[in-house]
């Protein structure tokens, strides 16, 4: 196990997360942050991405700071080989922008978040690259074959051997 920061996970972070996480959730990604005393992490206010939103996952991508360090989760619906599915997952944003401290800060308190905010998967996003479908889509495909994301059709391209939209 990691070093850990002695930062706890606020109450209410966890509740925006279970909410996340939820069938009956109105929103299906929220972030979070270390507080400005450096003890706790919390809810980030107006982080909520509203089921309506047509792209979630480009909408939370795009709302992360490219200097700033932050975690979230996220509600994620894909289809397998023709089968609908959907998986939470808690997402460690850690940007090359972002200052050695704050990279520290969040990174030392990965695990307690991870153990204390229990998804089905944790990913750890670091520039541009992680932020695309691609990653995202291999790690939750595993070893079947992503067939649609966020009810649009995707398929590996053969010249970039990437996930994209169809």
């Amino acid at each position: 196990m990691g070093v850990s920061s002695g930062i706890k996970v606020s109450e209410c972070a966890k509740a925006a997360i279970q909410k996340v996480s939820s069938k009956s959730a109105s929103s299906v990604a929220c972030c979070l942050i270390i507080n400005d005393t450096k003890d706790q992490i919390i809810y980030e206010e107006n982080s909520e991405i509203p089921k309506s939103v047509d792209q979630p996952f480009e909408k939370l991508m795009e709302q992360l700071p490219k200097d700033k360090c932050r975690y979230a989760g996220i509600t994620l619906n894909f289809a397998l080989e023709g089968r609908d599915t959907s998986k939470d997952v808690l997402i460690m944003w850690s940007p090359d922008g972002a200052t050695t401290k704050d990279k520290m800060q969040y990174t030392t308190s990965w695990s307690k978040v991870k153990d204390e905010i229990k998804l089905n998967h944790n990913m750890e996003f670091h520039d541009a690259d992680d932020q695309t479908i691609d990653p995202i889509l291999r790690k939750l495909g595993d070893k079947d074959t992503v067939t649609s994301f966020q009810g649009k059709p995707v398929k590996i391209s053969e010249c970039s051997n990437a996930y994209e939209y169809v």
